[in-house]
């Protein structure tokens, strides 16, 4: 579906929701119940309809008391469910009218007073003219008709249809539904799935925020929300194609269903499997969501039938009757799957008698008490009573665990203890049981032997189980009809776990599904409880649990389908997991698609892999599909399909997987790598790995060392991995006073490893943003979790090991071994490590030492470093005579920085791969998955000038001419389009390293060209001039000095506004600092270029834009220059955070703003004498404007502003707040 018709889906969908929870509210509320609180009938003066209709639906509420509801009461559950399934009723008309199953039912006709001509007909016949009876009535009707087929959507009995939306809420609705959604959105099929996405959206974000910012356990009643996802149809066909299309294929070797199933994959290897006949052949999808798989299954399984001879007209109730079966704990997305699979087979054959379809909500509500025990009091044998106790235990918090239930296993578990208990001739008996007529029964016994024989056999023990099975289903049926039994809800939810149980003791042919994603660290404690006692191999998430759940479901020589998460390939902590998978059978096929597999997931955050298993099978290969780095998966995999595209196949015997330590699926490695990976010494061998401090209270005990005196020592440096290679460029410091004491005494905090504290090492960001990245560490810092640290254990070089680490070939294995985002301490101990010679130890070592030298004159001028020294365009060796040439001097001397890091990058990996001998093959494919160094293509005049002789002789032979100047300037100027997301591009701006991967060609080629060109960009020489005022503006508070610039002894200035001599504008003072940088004599010239260089002029970008769109940014919300404004923004002034005491606003008054308001004040009078009224009025709004300001001031002197500077800025800004342009967070 197109990104535009989503958004106006999405829209459309979360208005009318709102419209239809607010009029069922409304509804509840006249009824006497609320949120909170329930008013009686009798103050109401409820009629009896009325009263009737409160009764049924409190006995909702009170079952609704047993299920997990998170922060909803009942009420407020309810009336979302009330709302869900009227939405589904009425878009499911919609869609129905819109493929012309239904006519005339929704759309208006201007032709019948612009109503839907089949209401405007039923008004005129029945000659109901109330609006709201005369539309409960009138749908209803609509509804009941199509319930005969449907029931899951359309009943109108059920407990969701007690009240009904009002005629107001219902029209509001179908001017979303029918003007907001174009019709070609309509016409998709997957309509229906993005609805029920969007549907859930703000509980997903609700649940999600409660998660993170309150610690806010997932349950039942947020789980459905958090675990939405539309998985992409070319998906949902690779996994349908490669399981049930291969299924058939291997049943019918003469079938073309390969040409059919144009996603699966060409040259497998199919197996011989046993012919079945399509009516008999299952797929089950026990995470069915809004049935995306069962959808597409239904085009492969009349594919089947038409092959089988079927008449077309029989086939879709076939289909539904027989092959097609799916469960989820949400029964409001079972309902769209069903409306689904209903449209489906009508749009194919109208007149088909569709009964209902084989879909499930797991969400009953199985109740103790009398009822209960009624039911139990059937029972004619102890172990009818065990099962069902067994089922009644196991479909507790049911709403949760869905799917997830083995039911059949603990069933089995009882029939096995009761076969163990029963004595030889109860088992005789047992056995005899079976046999209705009494001649059988005396043949069977005159048989001892043959009878023994088939009671110790696995097959008879089957059929006793399912005996009791059907006797307990009878038991449940009969609870249901009877007449003792008359509670229609505990009727209803025992037949709703009857279907349940049925599902769930089924085997299933194929299984396809994308099952939830969560953590079970964010599952509530009864939920992890269930999976670690259920699923002791995979209980670490969800996903990897619906793993191990799916495969149960599987036949013997079923085939299972899945995308998830693709930890599962790597974790150690899913070896067993990995090893089971294998021992059941073979992956046939995985597509690894890591992260933007999904159109609605941004960013980095969900790695996932679509997997085929294949039951019953042993040896083989496997076919991996390495699409991690695709930014167009769906294209990729089909040129791939295609063969037009074979580099990302891997073909793997599965038994090289167990050469390795936990057996991870790292399919790409080569054979010479994995050699490397097993035999090598361990990275731990030589270095500590170690995790940092976890403070559990950040805001508590971390600060941006720029809002601490330097001068207090309690505070210490800490890192967090850095922002850049080898230069270590922290900005957090951490409380350590009296070593740490307050920090180790706070709980949830730990402080590990307090022996490498202070010491030398590397340090590393424990998130990836891509490559491993190591930072230098000298002595004096602390280290954070997120920011794990490495510490030689014997005398080896710590800088040689910051060059290995930051080698591609250290990244590429760890790549391998690391599956989510977290590089892992344990997984960096596991690396090889081999002790380098000492001609390659000192060789990487002098490279790293000029990488540490070159980051940190990269980043030098970076105003929130610790090491920062001045702007770069005024740095010694960059500053020219004018502002422009200084600027276009700063921007080719950090692009040769980066052209000379990159030589610097290639001599460490060239000699990590010498020490490793690796060879071409093996470059080459680590090249692919990282990239090429862009100091290995060819070098082409002109060119910039080689510092290493070393690298220059590998040049010396290349004296072409570089010929690509206009897709230089091009690249360069206006950037280049790149994917973001499946269907959508963005703008991405190019450095100099950039365009040379592009145009492949050595960088220093394309610097020195850039430069001849005169190619500059706009906004970076605008940039650099905004630094330059950033840094004359604190110069004149006093944070920084120039010779000859006098700093403001308060740390106050107004902006344009000067009250004195001695009290001058802050504009002033730069000018000031411009003379003192260039010149008296070129004040005028250097402020007048940078008033052409920025859109807004200084003054008015100082004013208006610095600390709001600039300061206030680049230091992460907690500035050092406070903007405080008046309240009609006549006047600014900045006041420097290192300079605040209790006495800065009581002279910000006194010292600038009575003066200010003493100079207007005359102003206006000059003004008035000389009749000028517009320039009086001025005044006077200036002087208002002022003086209002100076009463907030003096508010606040008044309840007592004590700053304390150790509480951090934004404990001292939040009393200012109201007065800055910024609201901090």
């Amino acid at each position: 579906m197109k990104e535009e018709h989503r958004k106006q889906l999405r829209k459309a969908t979360l208005r009318s929701k709102k419209i239809l929870e607010k009029d069922i509210e409304n509804q509840l509320k006249k009824l006497g119940i609320y949120p909170d609180r329930r008013t009686s009938p009798e103050k109401l003066n409820l009629p009896l309809e009325k009263i009737q209709k409160r009764e049924r639906i409190l006995e909702v509420l009170d079952k609704l008391t047993q299920r997990e509801l998170g922060d909803k009461t009942p009420q407020q559950f309810y009336t979302k469910e009330v709302a869900y399934t009227y939405f589904n009723r009425i878009v499911a008309v919609y869609l129905m009218e819109k493929r012309e199953l239904l006519s005339n039912i929704l759309e208006p006709d201007p032709e019948f007073g612009n109503k839907p001509e089949q209401l405007w007909h039923f008004e005129k016949i029945t000659d109901i003219h109330q609006r709201d009876t005369l539309y409960q009535t009138y749908f209803n009707s609509v509804f009941n008709e199509i319930n005969e087929e449907i029931k899951k959507v359309f009943d109108t009995e059920d407990e969701n249809s007690v009240l009904f939306p009002t005629a107001n809420a219902i029209d509001e609705i179908l001017g979303q539904l029918i003007e907001k959604i174009p019709d070609e959105a309509w016409k998709e099929e997957e309509i229906i799935g993005w609805m029920y996405q969007y549907f859930k959206s703000k509980e997903k974000d609700k649940a999600f925020e409660e998660l993170q910012e309150n610690k806010k356990k997932i349950d039942g009643s947020t789980l459905p929300a958090v675990s939405c996802i539309y998985t992409p149809h070319w998906i949902v066909r690779y996994l349908v194609d490669n399981t049930l299309g291969v299924l058939w294929k291997e049943m019918n070797p003469d079938s073309d269903i390969d040409e059919f199933c144009e996603y699966m994959i060409p040259d497998q290897e199919f197996e011989d499997r046993e012919k079945k006949p399509v009516e008999e052949i299952t797929l089950l999808d026990p995470a069915c969501g809004s049935g995306h798989f069962l959808l597409y299954a239904y085009e492969v399984f009349e594919k089947m039938y038409k092959e089988s001879g079927y008449a077309k007209e029989k086939i879709p109730e076939k289909i539904l009757s027989n092959n097609l079966y799916g469960i989820d704990i949400d029964n409001r997305s079972v309902q769209l799957s069903a409306l689904s699979l209903y449209i489906k087979g009508k749009t194919k054959n109208s007149n088909a008698k569709i009964k209902d379809v084989n879909l499930v909500s797991a969400d009953a509500v199985l109740m103790d008490g009398e009822k209960k025990e009624r039911l139990l009091k059937k029972c004619k044998k102890p172990v009818e009573k065990e099962i069902i106790k067994e089922i009644w235990d196991n479909f507790q918090h049911l709403d949760e665990r869905g799917s997830l239930v083995k039911v059949k296993e603990s069933v089995r578990g009882k029939i096995e203890q009761y076969r163990a208990n029963l004595s030889e001739e109860e088992k005789k008996q047992q056995y005899l049981d079976q046999f209705s007529d009494e001649k059988t029964k005396k043949e069977e016994k005159g048989v001892q032997k043959k009878l023994a024989e088939k009671l110790s056999t696995k097959d008879y023990w089957g059929i006793i189980e399912d005996r009791i099975i059907q006797r307990v289903r009878e038991l449940g049926e009969g609870a249901i009809q009877s007449q003792d039994m008359s509670d229609e809800l505990f009727a209803a939810e025992t037949e709703k776990s009857l279907h349940l149980l049925d599902y769930l003791m089924g085997d299933y042919d194929v299984v396809t599904t994308n099952p939830p994603y969560q953590s079970k660290g964010n599952l509530n404690k009864r939920y992890q409880e269930f999976l670690k006692e259920n699923y002791s191999e995979s209980y670490k998430d969800l996903y990897s649990a619906f793993i191990e759940r799916c495969n149960l479901f599987c036949s013997r020589y079923g085939m299972l389908g899945m995308i998830s998460q693709d930890t599962f390939m790597f974790l150690s902590s899913f070896s067993n997991l990995r090893k089971n998978i294998l021992s059941e059978g073979r992956m046939n096929s995985n597509l690894h698609l890591g992260t933007k597999a999904f159109p609605d997931i941004k960013g980095e955050k969900v790695r996932t892999a679509a997997y085929t298993i294949k039951h019953g099978v042993e040896g083989g290969d496997s076919y991996f599909y390495r699409l991690v780095n695709s930014n167009f998966k769906k294209r990729d995999f089909e040129n791939i399909l295609n063969k037009s595209s074979s580099d990302q196949i891997f073909q793997v015997n599965e038994s090289k997987f167990s050469k390795i330590p936990k057996s991870p699926f790292i399919y790409w490695l080569g054979d010479d790598l994995l050699g490397i990976v097993s035999s090598a010494q361990k990275f731990n061998n030589y270095f500590y790995v170690r995790e940092g401090i976890h403070t559990s209270d950040n805001e508590k005990f971390l600060r941006f060392w720029w809002e601490l005196d330097q001068s207090d020592s309690s505070w210490k440096p800490y890192s967090k991995g850095g922002e850049y290679s080898f230069y270590l460029t922290t900005k957090e410091s951490l409380n350590w006073k009296n070593n740490g004491e307050l920090l180790k005494e706070t709980e949830g905090s730990v402080v590990p490893s307090e022996k490498f504290y202070f010491k030398e090492g590397i340090t590393y960001s424990g998130v990836s943003g891509g490559r491993f990245s190591g930072c230098y560490m000298p002595e004096g810092y602390l280290f954070d979790r997120a920011g794990s640290s490495i510490f030689p254990k014997k005398a080896q070089s710590v800088k040689y090991a910051l060059g290995y680490v930051n080698s591609k070939l250290f990244s590429f294995i760890l790549d391998a071994f690391i599956p989510t985002v977290n590089f892992n301490v344990g997984y960096v101990k596991r690396m090889p490590y081999i002790e380098p010679s000492e001609s390659i130890e000192k060789h990487v070592t002098k490279s790293v030492e000029s990488a540490i030298e070159n980051r940190k004159k990269f980043t030098n001028s970076e105003e929130t470093y610790r090491h920062f020294e001045k702007p770069l365009i005024i740095q010694d060796s960059v500053k020219k005579e004018t502002l422009i040439a200084s600027v276009r001097s700063g921007i080719d001397y950090r692009d040769k920085l980066q052209v000379k890091y990159q030589d610097v990058l290639y001599l460490i990996d060239k000699s990590v791969y010498d020490l490793f001998d690796i060879g071409v093959e093996v470059k080459n494919q680590i090249d692919k998955e990282i990239g090429l160094n862009p100091s290995e293509y060819s070098l082409k005049q002109p060119y910039l000038d080689f510092d290493d002789s070393e690298r220059k002789n590998e040049f010396e032979e290349e004296n072409s001419q570089f010929e690509e100047n206009s897709k230089l300037e091009e690249l360069y100027l206006e950037g280049k389009e790149i994917p973001w997301g499946e269907n959508r591009t963005r703008t991405k701006e190019m450095d100099t390293i950039d365009i040379a991967r592009e145009i492949e060609v050595h960088p220093r080629t394309v610097l020195k060209s850039r430069k001849q060109m005169n190619l500059y960009r706009d906004r970076e020489i605008e940039e650099e001039v905004k630094r330059l005022l950033s840094y004359f503006i604190q110069v004149s508070l006093g944070r920084w000095e120039i010779d000859g610039v006098e700093p403001d002894e308060d740390g106050i200035l107004m902006v344009s506004e000067g009250v004195s001599e001695d009290n001058p504008s802050l504009i002033d003072k730069i000018r000031e600092c411009i003379a003192a940088e260039w010149g008296e004599s070129k004040v005028n010239d250097i402020e007048s270029e940078i008033n052409s260089i920025l859109y807004h002029g200084m003054e008015k970008w100082i004013e208006k834009y610095f600390f709001k769109n600039f300061h206030y940014k680049m230091y992460k919300k907690r500035p050092v220059v406070w903007q405080l404004q008046t309240p009609d923004n006549h006047f600014s002034a900045f006041i420097y955070y290192h300079k605040l005491d209790e006495d800065t606003l009581p002279k910000l008054d006194s010292i600038y703003i009575n003066p200010l308001i003493s100079y207007y004040s005359s102003q206006r009078e000059i003004t008035e004498k000389n009749e000028d009224t517009v320039e009086a009025k001025k005044m006077d709004d200036k002087v208002q404007d002022l003086k209002e300001f100076q009463d907030q001031i003096g508010e606040i002197i008044d309840r007592g502003y004590e700053p304390d500077l150790d509480e951090g800025v934004k404990h001292n800004f939040k009393p200012l707040e109201h007065l800055t342009p910024v609201e901090m967070k």
